[in-house]
């Protein structure tokens, strides 16, 4: 029976752009677990075709989708946001959550991610991922080999805070592939709105911060995850939503890490604080020559090399006059 299985919760959110999106439905669709309601939170896009997509997935449906949601908010809220509300209108225990380029990766993640859910008690699971191109052929799994045992260690809220937030470890699996249970919403709120873009990274600190810990699922690929995104875009070009994104994490920084030099640690400190200088200079970059740039990111590089980071990053802030910044940034959420 259908009420034997938890009801799980996918939003998608949209904006705009809607190339992928029929894609990212039909692996919903296509799932086989029995009790799924779908939401797709689009954020204001005055060109969101709702109708279509309504009588798309009406058409396509099976038993198994419960519950239903289209719908568009009368303006641009951006993500931290437009996900808040979409949690809010939502009924399911579980929220396996997907992004409008992405796809799930088997007809079977929802029942493994649930089970895994179930058996563990976890209320934040991480997954593994499968990195693709642009057409969505394979690239490579994330994170693989070592890199799975290493992340595996970080199993108490301090490890974590001191590890995941300061970027020990590369290729830890970012929002695509983590997923929660509504315990997660009553105990730790929903998305801090002083964000406008960044949901993933910035829970992540806010909740290890408070003693929670993401409990590690890297036996279940869970997303195919189309690279390109602004995420991981060119960061040599920089976009205004990617530097959106930025001063995201630069206030992430200033409020939920660098406050806590004693929790982090002398090392994670630093690791911290080379980042946020390194940031705080690339959304100064207009106010720099190409020269001082190209020092930084050398002598920047360097400092991770030899784990001296707080001594250059300092230095290097002084000599290109960038002085110590608080973000106070006003969005234009368009």
């Amino acid at each position: 029976m259908v009420d034997e299985k938890p009801l799980v919760t996918c939003v998608i959110l949209s904006y705009k752009k809607f190339d992928y999106l029929y894609d990212a439905i039909d692996s919903v669709l296509m799932q086989s677990y029995p009790n799924i309601e779908l939401i797709i939170a689009d954020d204001g896009s005055d060109n969101f075709p709702l109708t279509d997509i309504k009588e798309y997935i009406n058409a396509r449906k099976s038993n198994n989708i419960r519950n239903v949601l289209v719908y568009s908010n009368e303006q641009n809220l951006g993500t931290v946001k437009n996900y808040n509300v979409a949690i809010s209108k939502s009924l399911g225990k579980y929220f396996i959550n997907l992004a409008n380029d992405d796809a799930f990766y088997d007809v079977n993640v929802f029942n493994k991610v649930v089970d895994k859910f179930i058996k563990t008690d976890a209320i934040i699971l991480l997954c593994s991922q499968l990195y693709c191109d642009g057409d969505m052929q394979p690239l490579r799994f994330c994170p693989t080999g070592n890199r799975v045992k290493k992340i595996e260690k970080l199993n108490t809220p301090d490890k974590q805070f001191r590890n995941l937030n300061t970027w020990t470890l590369i290729d830890t699996p970012c929002g695509a592939a983590t997923y929660f249970s509504r315990e997660c919403i009553e105990k730790y709120g929903y998305y801090d709105e002083q964000y406008l873009l960044a949901e993933d990274f910035t829970r992540v600190a806010t909740v290890t911060r408070k003693g929670g810990v993401y409990s590690f699922a890297h036996d279940i690929v869970s997303v195919r995850y189309r690279m390109g995104g602004m995420s991981n875009e060119n960061r040599e070009i920089i976009s205004p939503t990617y530097e959106k994104m930025l001063r995201d994490f630069i206030l992430c920084l200033e409020k939920e890490i660098l406050p806590f030099k004693q929790k982090l640690g002398y090392w994670a400190y630093k690791r911290a604080l080379a980042f946020y200088n390194w940031k705080v200079c690339v959304v100064n970059r207009k106010q720099m020559g190409l020269g001082k740039m190209l020092a930084f990111a050398y002598a920047y590089n360097f400092s991770i090399l030899y784990w001296n980071m707080n001594i250059l990053a300092t230095y290097l802030r002084h000599l290109l006059g960038v002085n110590k910044h608080k973000s106070g940034f006003t969005y234009d959420k368009n």
